[in-house]
């Protein structure tokens, strides 16, 4: 499918890119960088809340699987063709949209495999949610979903902690490490993978969040304020629910969250030992 999709829109790449209409350059697009189990769902439906926005949390194409495999083993600019028909996709979304319109994608896989594009098929149109959570939370939703079992599908939608295109050095080939290791250096290079991005793209709008402020209502108007999004009584409701995370019913165990935090610091520690420097953003003091 990828294939098929990716040849039809590498035809029309340019010409389609010329022909936008005046009303989607009207038009606003926010996504957001995060590492998963962070809140990137309750913050669609956030967003999605507002006037004049559509927001969601993981749009089609999900850009998992031969795509990840494609980012894992080769530079971005190599596989920018193969990748580009996400972009047809958010295209078509927003000419159903009304004028000054608000497209939103909370999906994790923007940072991973599919920013450039992007930023490349909307000039000046695209604006990025840094979304943080208190990373030994993080890791511990990781471990009790089991995520990075080999046998389980959400190893197909996470890039290797060695990836090609990687921010960061690990401190070991994937298959040395145990599973929490390789999750704790998943989650520092997304992290270090949106310090890149800040650093490459210096002209876009970023806001940069944690899911603790934005869990509480000033933390969400706050952000809201800043986008300068309307809220609606819609918006009031998903406040006053306060859920803000979800699929604690899928848990398979139960993590301690300190065994976390010694072991963020045993890894950090690791790194330094190697002369890997790892973000100063990283939220790991609680």
């Amino acid at each position: 499918m990828h294939k098929q999709l990716y040849i039809k829109e590498k035809a029309r790449w340019l010409a389609e890119r010329q022909r936008i209409k005046l009303y989607h350059r009207n038009k606003r697009l926010i996504f957001c960088i995060n590492s998963g189990r962070c809140g990137s769902q309750f913050l669609a439906s956030l967003l999605g809340s507002c006037a004049n926005v559509t927001a969601s949390h993981e749009s089609m194409p999900f850009m998992t699987h031969d795509i990840i495999d494609l980012v894992n083993t080769k530079d971005y600019h190599q596989t920018f063709w193969a990748r580009s028909f996400k972009a047809g996709f958010i295209r078509r979304s927003l000419s159903n949209l009304p004028a000054r319109a608000i497209h939103c994608e909370t999906s994790q896989m923007f940072i991973k495999t599919f920013f450039d594009i992007a930023i490349c098929a909307f000039p000046g149109q695209v604006e990025v949610i840094i979304l943080r959570r208190y990373l030994p939370a993080v890791l511990k939703s990781y471990l009790e979903l089991d995520y990075f079992n080999i046998s389980r599908d959400s190893f197909r939608w996470m890039t290797s902690p060695n990836a090609i295109t990687r921010a960061i050095t690990c401190i070991d080939q994937d298959a040395k490490l145990d599973t929490v290791d390789l999750i704790i250096s998943y989650l520092i290079d997304i992290e270090a993978r949106a310090q890149r991005f800040i650093q490459n793209y210096s002209s876009i709008k970023t806001y940069q969040v944690s899911l603790e402020d934005i869990s509480q209502p000033l933390g969400s108007q706050l952000l809201l304020h800043n986008l300068s999004l309307e809220p609606t009584s819609q918006t009031e409701l998903i406040l006053s629910h306060g859920k803000a995370n979800a699929r604690s019913s899928s848990k398979i165990i139960d993590v301690d969250i300190n065994y976390c935090k010694e072991r963020i610091f045993e890894y950090i520690e690791k790194a330094k030992s190697r002369g890997i420097k790892v973000p100063d953003s990283l939220f790991f003091s609680n």
